[in-house]
């Protein structure tokens, strides 16, 4: 998913996210969750990102990373008026 957003291909980006994150790889949750972020998607992005969060995360940079864009994705939501619990 990376190389695609390297690339500027969003479409197979979350593509490969997806899959990735079918596989159970925390970091494609984190990934995916941030192409969705950008695209204004917020909603999509607080569901994935609490879903991930209920992976056994080892890596805690993982879990850092899920929150901050969890952050991002609920002051998107909040501006746009919208509310998350």
């Amino acid at each position: 998913g990376k190389v695609y957003e390297d690339l500027n291909n969003f479409n197979y980006a979350r593509i490969n996210y997806n899959a990735a994150k079918n596989l159970g790889l925390p970091q494609a949750y984190s990934r995916l969750a941030r192409r969705y972020i950008l695209d204004k998607e917020y909603l999509l992005a607080v569901n994935l990102l609490s879903e991930g969060l209920g992976l056994s995360l080892k890596d805690q940079r993982e879990k850092y990373t899920m929150l901050k864009n969890l952050g991002w994705a609920r002051l998107g939501l909040a501006r746009l008026g919208k509310k998350t619990y």
